[in-house]
């Protein structure tokens, strides 16, 4: 039995099932208790309007976001548990395409790779998985980056096929900039990575090895400068209000270089010490280790110990390669990247002043960054530990804590549904005839999961005779 197991292990889907399952085991709650949430309910709202054209202009900052709602409006009606499962294969072919990407670079380092895709897949600083109608246009941009990457390194692997790869992985890396910027500055790992699959892989020399990482590279360059020069000219120019998303720390660097860098400089840092390090205090608050008087507690840790506990011993009958040839260099190109991906896809945040650790819902700025924090992560423990069975200890002890908050996390969300239906059943029970025209006056925010402008779609998907309801 076990070497049946141990040889369906090692087959190429496994990972992949292997990530699945992890990620079930943190979100699954939602399947049967899922609703919507925050800026959910913009996009319920242009659903019901059934006016393509509205939805067009409403995303026109940006303007490929649009595309997933426009192509799944007509399929999903509005069923949350639909955009659950959408939003969870995004970001979980996204990872996919990365660890593939890193595989090619690091065939060595099997072990190390698949750890970071687990961790990136359940990783604690990002709690708004269960806004998934809203995340869809994110993970969607996520997607098109992790095939994108991955199929770079298929076009260098398979030459014979090489411009159909390089074709698509042009056009999907085009399309993520332009869907959502989010995942704009970890554009930047891709040469990166080309430079270090070259170095090893094909032995050419500095200058070979950089002229052709910048030929490789030309393409997703052009499609940067498009992005910037509609971003930063053309579209200022079309808002006809303020720029939601003003990039003032970059503007005042013209003006102020030194103070910014400083300001920069001291946001990041700030925003590296909790992704790395505090972040993981969270799972250690009392209502979490409160068994006695909370269901939620005990079925939180025990899937949180026993979907840890198999994934090791994944990793331990499947033997993925860890290979310490080279040790040393491989640590400096992970410890690298994880610097390079983490600042790089921290920039679009910054640039607009904001921070990951400031703001109610500011754990979606930690998207990107998180990919850098996540190799560093598993950088840093494959580093100071000596043994296999040593690392195994301690990143499975990090993804049970990770596990379990994303559990409590998510089950906070399901009561919240709970109140909000509740809260629109007795809207629409006790003034089942609002007249047009009348003021309804609150604070706007109905309940903890929503903002004070939600209440004005939910509104009038109550009450509005215009807006076609499915």
């Amino acid at each position: 039995m076990l070497s049946t197991i141990t040889k369906v292990s090692k087959k190429p889907f496994f990972y992949p099932l292997v990530l699945f399952l992890v990620g079930l085991a943190s979100y699954g709650l939602l399947l049967s208790k899922s609703g919507f949430y925050w800026d959910d309910w913009e996009s319920v709202y242009l659903s019901a309007l059934h006016n393509p054209g509205v939805s067009i202009h409403y995303f026109s900052e940006r303007p490929l976001s649009v595309l997933i709602y426009l192509l799944l409006f007509p399929i999903t009606k509005m069923t949350p548990l639909t955009w659950i499962i959408v939003e969870f294969g995004l970001r979980w072919i996204g990872i996919l395409g990365i660890y593939y990407a890193l595989c090619q670079v690091w065939p060595t380092r099997i072990f190390q790779n698949r750890w970071i895709g687990i961790l990136l897949f359940v990783f604690p600083a990002f709690l708004s998985q269960p806004i998934a109608l809203c995340y869809s246009r994110h993970f969607a941009s996520f997607a098109l980056y992790g095939i994108s990457l991955s199929l770079t390194f298929l076009a260098l692997k398979d030459q014979k096929r090489f411009w159909l790869w390089m074709s698509l992985s042009v056009l999907s890396g085009w399309g993520q900039i332009f869907m959502i910027e989010y995942f704009i500055g970890l554009e930047i790992l891709r040469p990166v990575l080309i430079w270090f699959f070259l170095e090893q892989q094909e032995n050419l020399n500095k200058k070979a090895a950089l002229k052709k990482t910048f030929l490789l590279w030309s393409p997703f360059i052009v499609g940067l400068l498009v992005y910037f020069w509609w971003r930063f000219v053309s579209l200022p120019q079309s808002l006809s209000g303020s720029d939601p998303n003003n990039p003032s720390l970059l503007k005042a660097f013209l003006h102020s270089p030194f103070q910014i860098m400083v300001k920069l400089l001291g946001m990041s840092l700030q925003d590296l010490w909790y992704l790395v390090c505090a972040i993981w205090a969270n799972g250690f608050t009392t209502e979490k280790f409160a068994f006695l008087h909370s269901k939620i507690a005990i079925l939180a840790w025990t899937l949180a110990i026993l979907a840890s506990s198999l994934t090791v011993f994944y990793l331990q009958i499947s033997k993925p390669t860890d290979d310490q040839t080279g040790k040393n260099k491989v640590f400096l190109q992970m410890l690298l990247l994880g610097f390079l991906a983490f600042f790089a896809g921290g920039i679009s945040v910054w640039a607009t002043a904001r921070q990951i650790t400031i703001g109610k819902w500011s754990d979606r700025f930690a998207l990107a960054p998180l990919v850098g924090a996540a190799i560093l992560i598993v950088c840093v423990i494959d580093w100071l530990m000596r043994t296999r069975g040593q690392k195994q200890a301690l990143l499975s002890f990090l993804l049970a804590i990770s596990i379990a908050i994303q559990i409590f996390n998510v089950n906070d969300f399901r009561t919240d549904w709970a109140l909000q239906k509740g809260f629109y059943w007795q809207l629409a029970w006790r003034i089942p005839a609002l007249k047009p025209g009348t003021a309804i006056i609150g604070r706007g925010t109905l309940t903890d999961k929503s903002s004070y402008y939600d209440g004005i779609y939910i509104v009038n998907l109550l009450f509005d005779k215009q807006v076609k309801t499915n």
